[in-house]
Formats: C-alpha cells, sequence, structure tokens
C-alpha cells in the first residue's frame, strides 16, 4: 500500500478520535455552518476552494508548556488548487507559498492527495480528499513546524469550485 495513502488514512484516524474523544472533555464550543448546496467539481484540472471552517491542536510555541491548545474557527480563507499529471498544486494566497501534493486517487467522484517530507523541525505530513460530486473537501496538516518539539495539526474544511 503507498506510504501516503497509509500516512491520509492514520491522520484522517486521528483527527476523528481526537475530536470524538475530547468533545466530551473541553466546554461545549462548537460552530455550525449551513452546509453549501452541491457543487460539481468534475474533472476540472483548476479550481477554488473557500476554507468554512478551520481547526488547530498544539502544545504552544514551546516544549515546556504543560497544554494542548486547541481553536476552531469560522474561516473564509481562498486556495487555488491545480492539477498537474499526478501531482496537485495548492498555492496560498496570504503568503504565496505553493505545496506540491501526490495524487493517490482520482476517479469520478473523489480526489485524493498527500505529501509527508522532512523539514529543519521534523516531518510534516498534508492530506486532501475532495468530494467532487458535492464540491466538499477536508486539507489537513500536521507535522513539527517549529518551536516546539511536539506534533500540531491543522483541519480545513471546504467547498471547492
Amino acid at each position: 500500500m503507498n506510504k501516503n495513502i497509509v500516512i491520509g488514512i492514520l491522520t484522517l484516524i486521528v483527527i476523528v478520535l481526537g475530536v470524538s474523544y475530547y468533545k466530551g472533555q473541553i466546554d461545549k464550543n462548537e460552530i455550525v455552518i449551513s452546509k453549501p448546496t452541491a457543487l460539481l467539481v468534475g474533472e476540472k484540472s483548476f479550481f477554488g476552494c473557500e476554507s468554512l471552517i478551520d481547526a488547530d491542536f498544539d502544545t504552544g510555541p514551546f516544549s515546556s508548556y504543560d497544554k494542548i491548545f486547541g481553536r476552531i474557527n469560522k474561516s473564509s480563507g481562498n486556495y487555488p488548487f491545480q492539477i498537474e499529471g499526478d501531482k496537485l498544486f495548492l498555492t496560498r494566497i496570504d503568503d504565496g507559498r505553493r505545496f506540491e501534493l501526490k495524487i493517490f486517487s482520482n476517479d469520478n467522484g473523489f480526489l485524493g492527495a498527500a505529501e509527508t517530507w522532512p523539514s529543519i523541525y521534523g516531518p510534516i505530513t498534508k492530506t486532501f480528499i475532495l468530494n467532487k460530486l458535492t464540491g466538499l473537501s477536508v486539507f489537513t496538516e500536521s507535522g513539527i513546524t517549529g518551536g516546539s518539539s511536539d506534533p500540531s495539526m491543522g483541519v480545513s474544511y471546504l467547498v471547492c469550485r
């Protein structure tokens, strides 16, 4: 089985288990948004996604912190995606950085891409799963991203057109 597929599946399992466990452990901080109407992405090679809701988890900027922080926010960030062969490119509008993910699934119903690479702080993994029939997708980033030796996690729920 492809390493990126395994990492993507494990990342999603960790998110689901973590949210399920901590949902009962914290105050009832929920954000509910209306589900957008169906948007067919189909076989486009270029599409834009709007982030509807974001969440992130970390231990703060220093390993000496004795807490785990979690934040859930309504969002309105926009992200252009482009498919080139077996690669999916994401460009961040805020800073212009471009990320390259390897496509592991691309059929009539779904697009899935993931990539793992080392950084100066530790490994980083990004995953993207899109339902082409509804336009709804999830983008995740996890890893050791600096300031702390503890892993961090971010997830965005997006609508793509």
